[in-house]
């Protein structure tokens, strides 16, 4: 397994792979303006980590996409294809991202949205360092990992947001 940052003319895969987590997640294909062929300008600025099966020449099986912002880097659209999960694909994606992307003499908390009932994620981010800080009724918590815990709470974003 090869994780690196999804170059741009390798995008494209990245946005096919980031439709079908749509469908897994909601059950359904994305809507016209959900997917729009616009993914690199979507991206643009932000992170796309990407992992590659180099056993099946390779093929992007899994992708994370950080968004770095300025007071914290928040986690979205990681999704690894079915036949890759519980096999540490999403451990080294997070692991690949937390790594390359923190900042040492200026450190950010990094932040993320997840549905509290995959356990299997839950177990994941909170191996990881992440805290619950917020639960929504809806079964979606926001959770945070930051150096010094001490310092002021960020205010989380809303359950609209990508997770």
């Amino acid at each position: 397994m090869d994780i690196r940052i999804v170059e741009n003319s390798k995008m494209r895969a990245a946005w096919d792979l980031n439709a079908r987590a749509f469908q897994d997640s909601f059950g359904r294909a994305p809507t016209e303006l959900e997917a729009t062929d616009n993914f690199p300008v979507y991206t643009r600025g932000d992170h796309v980590i990407g992992a590659y099966d180099d056993d099946k020449n390779g093929v992007l099986v899994g992708m994370v996409i950080i968004r770095s912002q300025k007071r914290c880097s928040i986690i979205t659209n990681l999704y690894v294809l079915p036949d890759y999960r519980e096999k540490g694909v999403g451990r080294a994606l997070l692991e690949f991202a937390l790594e390359h992307l923190e900042q040492p003499q200026t450190p950010k908390p990094f932040q993320l949205l997840a549905n509290r009932e995959n356990q299997g994620a839950m177990k994941l981010y909170n191996d990881l360092g992440f805290r619950e800080t917020y639960r929504w009724d809806n079964g979606i918590v926001h959770m945070e990992r930051r150096d010094n815990w001490n310092a002021p709470k960020m205010p989380p974003p809303s359950p609209e947001h990508d997770h």
